[in-house]
């Protein structure tokens, strides 16, 4: 089977080259019963995720949650209580327990409403703000919700990213691309996967890999003209993709490495909105 990957983007910040503003990622997995066969595969995915955000210099932190919750705690369960990306703990199949449906609606409005109260605690003790990542994964269609409605999501989803949050949806077994847009993703930040071993671990791959680029450099596009070369140059040595962006559902820069024989090189599209599309099998 053949899918087809959109690059996730990132919306505009005001930090500088040498200054990146702090990351908060929000993780959503589905642990519904058609998840179990990848269990196993979940748990690596998701601590590898954590591994490769913990490479960077950046200020990131992270929580991970899972629906349907075992204790019913509003439709989700904390599996990863919010940690620093280079000191959270491994998460083991006692974390993250498959169980139950699919509360697809209840899960994305209870990780919202939980960072939202964040905001505020972080606003009253006068801290600077975070930029806000939420990536959700499910390999099936919205189907046990009793607290939020599509329309609710849609409504919440769309009010956060004129906020500069970032969502982003990888989804199987399903047409991601329609699902994720009826509550309001951008195709540009949305994934189809196939759910297989190797589909879940490329897909989880993907988005670790766009969220360490944004992470680590949130600039504004005059960024990039204003960074030295040699500086530029151990960005792209170092990072496997990096993202510069104008809007929260726009790519203007990839730089993407490619061998030619011993060498590596990189192409660069940024006078245009430049899209990259993969095969994640």
């Amino acid at each position: 089977m053949t899918t087809t990957t959109t690059a996730q983007t990132i919306p505009p910040t005001t930090a500088t080259p040498e200054t990146a503003q702090a990351t908060f990622i929000s993780i959503v997995a589905d642990a519904s019963g058609s998840m179990s066969h990848l269990h196993e595969t979940v748990i690596k995915g998701l601590n590898d995720f954590i591994a490769e955000q913990a490479t960077t210099d950046n200020d990131a932190k992270v929580t991970i949650v899972q629906f349907p919750s075992v204790k019913d705690e509003d439709g989700i369960q904390t599996i990863l209580p919010k940690s620093n990306v280079k000191t959270a703990r491994k998460i083991t199949g006692d974390d993250y327990v498959i169980n139950g449906m699919t509360p697809l609606y209840d899960a994305i409005g209870a990780v919202i409403k939980k960072a939202d109260q964040r905001i505020a605690k972080r606003v009253a003790k006068g801290k600077d703000l975070e930029s806000q990542v939420v990536v959700i994964f499910t390999d099936g269609g919205e189907n046990a919700s009793r607290k939020f409605t599509k329309d609710a999501i849609f409504s919440l989803i769309a009010e956060r990213k004129a906020q500069g949050w970032v969502f982003v949806f990888l989804g199987a077994n399903q047409d991601a691309f329609e699902e994720g847009g009826r509550v309001g993703f951008a195709a540009g930040n949305t994934m189809n996967f196939v759910a297989s071993e190797e589909g879940m671990t490329n897909a989880l791959l993907s988005v670790s890999r766009s969220v360490r680029a944004y992470s680590a450099m949130p600039m504004s596009d005059a960024s990039w003209s204003a960074m030295p070369s040699s500086r530029l140059m151990k960005m792209m040595t170092t990072t496997p993709m990096m993202t510069s962006r104008v809007t929260s559902e726009q790519l203007i820069c990839v730089l993407s490495p490619h061998q030619q024989g011993d060498s590596t090189h990189f192409t660069a599209h940024i006078s245009q909105h430049t899209f990259s599309r993969q095969r994640v099998v």
